[in-house]
């Protein structure tokens, strides 16, 4: 897997930074989980921190955007983030 940071955009207001990536992958599209943790290694950056908003991938492509947000402190994202998000992925992992 390929990882390009194409844009960081600040956003003040919100105390976060709006990542744009292009991903290159060889197989199905990866999880959220798995681009979390490449991004984490590749700019060295706390994982409580970043949010992954969206995978945007064309039909049999290999190749993928992906917006990130990425949060000054675990206030912020907990203050701006949507709750019902955070359930959701803790549910899909109970099931598991």
């Amino acid at each position: 897997m390929n990882i390009k940071v194409v844009n960081e955009k600040e956003e003040k207001l919100l105390n976060r930074k709006d990542i744009l990536i292009n991903l290159d992958f060889e197989d199905k599209t990866p999880s959220r989980e798995v681009i979390k943790k490449e991004l984490v290694e590749k700019l060295k950056i706390d994982p409580e921190l970043l949010k992954i908003k969206k995978i945007q991938q064309e039909f049999g492509d290999r190749k993928a955007k992906v917006f990130a947000y990425l949060y000054n402190s675990k206030e912020s994202l907990n203050k701006i983030e949507v709750k019902n998000k955070k359930k959701k992925v803790v549910k899909k992992e109970e099931k598991k």
